[in-house]
C-alpha cells in the first residue's frame, strides 16, 4: 500500500488512521481464515503487512509531529523501518542531527 501525501491534509489529527484500520482489516481476514474448519491456508492469498517502510523527509528539521504519531500507531501492528529518504544529500553533520532527532 502506497501513501504518498498522506500528511498533506489541513486537519492530520486522524491522517493515519485509514492506514492502520487497513493493516488492522487484513490481519483480521487472515485470522478468519485461520478460524474455519476446513480452511485452506496453502491456497490463501496472504495479503497481511509485514514491514513498513517509513520514508522521513530529508529536510534536516527532525521528523514532524505527525510522524512521530504515525510511527507510534502502526508501531503495535507492523515492524516500522525509518529510511531517511535522499540522505545522500545531507552533509554528515546535517545527518547525524537527523538522526538523534
Amino acid at each position: 500500500m502506497d501513501t504518498i501525501g498522506y500528511d498533506d491534509q489541513v486537519n492530520q489529527e486522524n491522517g493515519a488512521e485509514p492506514i492502520a484500520s487497513f493493516i488492522d482489516h487484513q490481519f483480521s481476514q487472515y485470522f478468519e481464515e485461520e478460524l474455519k474448519i476446513s480452511r485452506c491456508l496453502d491456497i490463501y492469498q496472504d495479503t497481511r503487512i509485514h514491514a513498513c517502510l517509513y520514508f522521513i523527509s530529508p529536510t534536516g528539521h527532525g521528523l514532524k509531529p505527525v510522524d512521530l504519531v504515525t510511527l507510534k500507531l502502526l508501531d503495535g501492528r507492523v515492524n516500522v523501518i525509518p529510511i531517511i529518504g535522499k540522505a545522500d544529500s545531507l552533509s554528515p553533520s546535517e545527518l547525524q542531527t537527523l538522526k538523534v532527532n
